[in-house]
């Protein structure tokens, strides 16, 4: 087994609308999700806990500096009850200002993605954020997030999506960007400037700091939360060992393995 390099479920914020355009919402939302209770429901225990930096840690580069997002209850609900957002009528739901707090959650209507959904659901309402379930096909979705028409949005990351562009995820969330997965959701300038620096970088060293510091601005504004990483588990015939696991060109079964791949000693 190996962990996957993509990211199989994670939650993105349409940081244009309030209160997801507010840094301490989104640390609240990021400290009500019960990410090891996801892994053991959802991915039957092949899973962990992921860090604020989005992309697992087989990516090139990884930053292991970045601290592993923590599920904390009390935790939100205190810094929610800080930025003013209060169930003043005791109702279950907080309010902003003079409006409840109940978000669109806009998911893509298949087995995963709803079980995932519905337990993010839970989670929130725990701690008084109102949550309401958009399960749309799949053309619907590309649709409705392209034209930012929700509150919160379940994705998934592929491996090949999470390397692509200036890596770390950033094909994801770079404003600028288009495509059917794409949230292009966050647009801090200093963000755009490491994504073009990393994409003109020839240096190795240079590609490693800016791997870095792309991790570093995912953990500090939380454009999307990672849900879990998960292992890929391969299958392969016993007695034959030095297998090369590649996650996008097929597991074990990859033109690489066919030059390394030995018979055991017995």
């Amino acid at each position: 087994s190996a962990t996957f390099l993509g990211v199989p479920a994670a939650l993105g914020f349409n940081m244009g609308r309030a209160p997801m355009s507010d840094l301490g919402f989104r640390q609240a939302v990021a400290k009500a999700i019960n990410y090891s209770e996801i892994a053991s429901l959802v991915f039957y225990g092949y899973g962990t806990v992921p860090t604020a930096g989005f992309v697992p840690s087989t990516h090139p580069n990884f930053n292991e500096s970045v601290a592993s997002l923590e599920y904390n209850a009390t935790a939100a609900a205190a810094l929610l009850d800080s930025l003013g957002m209060v169930d003043s009528n005791g109702d279950g739901t907080r309010e902003a200002g003079a409006r409840e707090i109940i978000l669109d959650l806009l998911v893509q209507n298949t087995a995963t993605n709803i079980r995932c959904s519905e337990l993010a659901k839970q989670y929130l309402e725990a701690v008084g954020i109102g949550i309401r379930l958009v399960s749309v096909d799949s053309s619907t979705w590309v649709a409705r997030k392209d034209a930012m028409d929700y509150d919160l949005v379940f994705f998934r990351a592929t491996p090949w999506g999470t390397l692509t562009y200036a890596g770390e995820g950033s094909a994801y969330f770079d404003s600028r960007r288009t495509g059917q997965g794409v949230l292009h959701n966050f647009s801090v300038q200093e963000y755009l400037d490491t994504c073009d620096a990393r994409l003109g970088a020839g240096d190795a060293e240079q590609q490693r700091a800016l791997d870095l510091k792309l991790q570093e601005l995912h953990a500090e504004y939380l454009p999307g939360l990672a849900l879990v990483w998960v292992d890929s588990v391969y299958p392969y015939r016993k007695g034959w060992d030095n297998w090369v696991i590649d996650h996008i060109y097929g597991g074990v079964v990859n033109s690489f393995s066919w030059s390394t791949v030995s018979r055991s000693e017995t």
